[in-house]
C-alpha cells in the first residue's frame, strides 16, 4: 500500500518537474534519488512494476512515457534496485521514447521499441 501511494506521488512529482524544467528537470530530479533501500518490505521488481502500473492507471492525467519512466526509476531506486532512466529515438519515421533499464535490459517495454538508438541514460 505504501509503494502504491509513493508511486502516485512520484507520478505527480514527475508531472510537475516536466512542466517546470522539461527533460533537464527530470535529469536533476533523478540525480538526487540514490539507489538505497529507503522503503520497507522485500518487493521484487515484478511486484514493484505491477504496483506502479496500478498507480499509473489510476492517475488523474494521461501518463507520458517520460513521466512514467522517471517515476518508476525513482520507485525502483528507493527499493534498492539499480535502475536507469533511458531516452532513445529513431529518425525515420521519427519516434522518441523513454524507458527504464535494469542491468541494460529494458523493463516493461514492447519488443519493437528495443531497437531505438539510445540518446541518454542516467
Amino acid at each position: 500500500m505504501l509503494s502504491f501511494a509513493i508511486a502516485l506521488l512520484g507520478l505527480c512529482v514527475a508531472d510537475l518537474v516536466l512542466k517546470l524544467g522539461k527533460v533537464s528537470g527530470i535529469r536533476k530530479m533523478l540525480r538526487h534519488v540514490p539507489t538505497v533501500r529507503l522503503l520497507p518490505g522485500t518487493l521484487q521488481v515484478d511486484d514493484i512494476v505491477r504496483i506502479f502500473n496500478g498507480a499509473a492507471v489510476t492517475y488523474i492525467r494521461n501518463v507520458m512515457c517520460i513521466q512514467r519512466s522517471a517515476a518508476l526509476t525513482c520507485l525502483l531506486r528507493l527499493h534498492g534496485i539499480r535502475a536507469s532512466f533511458t531516452i532513445g529515438c529513431r529518425s525515420m519515421p521519427f519516434l522518441a521514447h523513454a524507458w527504464v533499464e535494469i542491468a541494460g535490459t529494458p523493463l516493461n517495454e514492447q519488443p519493437h521499441l528495443h531497437n531505438l538508438v539510445v540518446v541518454d541514460s542516467f
